[in-house]
C-alpha cells in the first residue's frame, strides 16, 4: 500500500515482494510441520511416557515439575525463539501437566509470561530492538525542544 502510495508500485517490485512473502511463508510452514514431525516421532517412541514418569517422580509433584519446566523454558528462551518453543516443548509438557492437575488457564498464563523473556534476551530480544529505536526517537524529541526553549 505504501508503493502504491508513494508511486513506487511497480510489476518487477511486486514481483519481489510476492517471492519473499512466499519464501518466508514457506519457512514457518516447513517450522510447523518439523514440530508437528518430531512431536508425532517423540510420542511414537514412548518419549511422553519417559517424561511423564520423569514428572512424576520429581520431588514436589506438580508444582516441582512445573518450576522445572518454567526453568527450561526460560532458559530455551536465550537461545530459540518463541515460536519453536512453542510448537516443539509445549506439546511435549502441556499435556502431562495438564494431566497432574494443573488449570489450563494458568498453565497458559505461566507459559506466556515466560516466553516474554525470549523478546529481553539476545540474540533475539525484540524488545530490546525496540527501545533502542524509542531511545533514538526521544532523545531527538528532547534535543529539538531543548533548542527550541534555547530561542525563546
Amino acid at each position: 500500500m505504501l508503493a502504491l502510495a508513494y508511486r513506487q508500485l511497480d510489476w518487477a517490485t511486486l514481483k519481489d515482494v510476492l517471492r519473499s512473502t512466499t519464501h518466508v511463508t514457506t519457512m514457518v510452514f516447513l517450522i510447523l510441520i518439523g514440530a508437528a514431525l518430531f512431536s508425532l516421532v517423540f510420542r511414537a517412541y514412548g518419549g511422553e511416557h519417559m517424561v511423564t514418569e520423569l514428572f512424576e517422580a520429581m520431588p514436589g509433584g506438580v508444582v516441582g515439575a512445573t518450576i522445572i519446566v518454567m526453568l527450561v523454558i526460560f532458559l530455551l528462551g536465550f537461545i530459540l525463539d518463541f515460536i519453536e518453543i512453542t510448537f516443539v516443548v509445549v506439546p511435549i509438557v502441556g499435556p502431562i501437566l495438564l494431566a497432574m492437575g494443573l488449570d489450563p488457564i494458568w498453565l497458559g498464563i505461566m507459559i506466556a509470561i515466560n516466553l516474554q523473556t525470549s523478546f529481553l534476551t539476545p540474540p533475539f530480544g525484540f524488545a530490546l530492538f525496540y527501545l533502542r529505536g524509542w531511545h533514538r526517537l526521544l532523545c531527538l524529541h528532547r534535543r529539538s525542544i531543548v533548542a527550541l526553549s534555547r530561542l525563546s
